[in-house]
């Protein structure tokens, strides 16, 4: 049984225009997330799938990073527990499954339905994630890049979030050391 490639794109199982337009993961949410407004499942959607994006920067993803982006979803977002497990278990599965296919689809649903400064505190909750395991890898750091960009952030924006998290940078952390001596 091969792939099936209309089901994967939603284009099967009388789809509606917005789950297509949304992708994957909205439609699964909002299945798990019924008694959410449209608005709540969006941004919970961005939000869940930009932060899977970066703890799977590196091609895999870490019991850290999982525990971690739970934490986000339930203090950022105000989910209990419960709702919370299931979000990071869908978002998960869907950003391996995925790889990237979907991930235009996050930042969009954040531009459409957040302000400047709710993608700033996204921004450093996505380097939460990314230091989770105490340490920021250069894929990590460019995937949040590109997703500050993509958030229509500034090039200043994403160097005033990463500010706190530069002592977790393996390019900082690899430096030689200087002889002092």
């Amino acid at each position: 049984m091969g792939l099936d490639l209309l089901k994967l794109f939603g284009l099967k199982n009388g789809s509606s225009s917005e789950s297509l337009e949304h992708g994957s993961l909205f439609t699964r949410l909002s299945e798990l997330l019924s008694g959410l407004s449209e608005r709540e499942v969006a941004v919970i959607t961005g939000i869940s799938g930009l932060l899977g994006q970066v703890a799977y920067a590196d091609l895999e993803i870490s019991d850290k990073e999982i525990c971690k982006i739970k934490s986000v979803l339930q203090s950022n977002l105000g989910l209990d527990e419960q709702h919370a497990e299931l979000v990071v278990t869908v978002t998960k599965e869907l950003t391996r499954e995925l790889a990237g296919i979907e991930d235009f689809r996050y930042t969009r649903l954040i531009n459409e339905h957040c302000t400047k400064d709710e993608k700033m505190q996204l921004l450093k909750a996505l380097f939460e994630i990314a230091s989770a395991d105490d340490s920021i890898s250069s894929d990590e750091d460019l995937a949040i890049g590109n997703i500050a960009r993509d958030l229509l952030l500034t090039r200043e924006d994403f160097i005033s979030a990463r500010a706190d998290y530069t002592r977790f940078l393996d390019v900082i952390k690899n430096l030689p050391k200087k002889d002092t001596g």
